[in-house]
């Protein structure tokens, strides 16, 4: 596949996640594109559970010659790696590191788990915040609306 940039978003709250990221962004580097903006750090209350810890939140923009599905396995492995335990349930739990897809540019992707841009992506500013500090004129591929229109059209 052609080099195109991909949008990912990093998120935690256990352990020191700026910590962490820092390890999961060299993985990120070497095994699926070079980075070449991240977005300052940004702090959210949980989304989809109730724990008092606080989410850290930082997007990342890469130039990548893999697939998503490629992004996605490598991403996964990164988790798992960093200590990311899901539960066989499904549940929403607490955790160290989590990685999403949140866009690929010029595609939409629906690839059996794997759906991008990411399908909650305009109900979340924990994710439209950074993205827009690194990628601001980014337009959702469907909506056609860019990252700064999304995040005005969320309640305040």
């Amino acid at each position: 596949m052609a080099e195109k940039r991909i949008v990912l978003l990093l998120g935690g709250n256990i352990g020191v996640p700026q910590d962490t990221f820092e390890q999961a962004e060299k993985v990120i580097n070497t095994r699926v594109g070079v980075v070449l903006a991240r977005s300052r750090d940004h702090w959210s209350p949980p989304w989809g559970f109730s724990d008092e810890r606080l989410f850290l939140n930082r997007a990342l923009v890469l130039r990548s010659g893999l697939s998503a599905s490629e992004v996605l396995n490598v991403c996964l492995r990164i988790e798992t790696d960093l200590g990311r335990v899901r539960p066989a349930d499904g549940t929403v739990v607490a955790r160290p590191i989590d990685i999403d897809i949140l866009a690929v540019e010029g595609h939409v992707i629906q690839e059996n788990a794997l759906l991008v841009p990411h399908p909650r992506l305009e109900q979340r500013r924990f994710a439209l915040a950074p993205m827009a500090d690194i990628w601001p004129s980014w337009r959702h591929p469907v909506t056609g609306l860019t990252v700064l229109e999304l995040l005005d059209n969320l309640p305040a």
